[in-house]
């Protein structure tokens, strides 16, 4: 979810309700995970306050825009554990801009070589080490 604003001007809002399964991509393959973000919030909450873009800066209300992912998210589920789904292999995810009031679908990427989404081999195997398993 992000509401840019920039020179006092609220950019296009946008709403994105993401399908994370084993092999459609991930949020490190679409680029959505900051390194950085990620190190601040591993801070205590001074240091992260000192850390805000706006300091004293209350965060906007996103409340609605969670509502309208989450419901759609929780849709999905039911959907696909009841296999109601139109389609089992469209895991696109859906970009929602409301203030224009369209829906777009956007596919993942998926790079072949991360850790997290594609090796299958990888699925369910927590942190072993990579490699062949030997088998007892």
């Amino acid at each position: 979810m992000k509401i840019p604003v920039r020179d006092g001007t609220v950019g296009q809002i946008h709403a994105v309700t993401r399908f994370l399964l084993p092999g459609t991509g991930c949020l490190w393959c679409d680029g959505l995970i900051n390194p950085t973000d990620l190190a601040i919030d591993m801070h205590t909450p001074t240091d992260r306050a000192a850390a805000q873009d706006v300091p004293g800066t209350p965060a906007a209300s996103v409340l609605p825009l969670n509502a309208l992912t989450a419901a759609e998210g929780v849709s999905h589920f039911m959907h696909a554990v009841s296999c109601l789904h139109d389609d089992d292999l469209d895991h696109a995810n859906v970009l929602h801009s409301p203030r224009t009031r369209t829906r777009d679908l956007i596919n993942s990427r998926t790079n072949p070589d991360c850790r997290w989404c594609a090796p299958k081999e990888q699925f369910a195997l927590g942190d072993r080490p990579t490699g062949n398993v030997a088998s007892s």
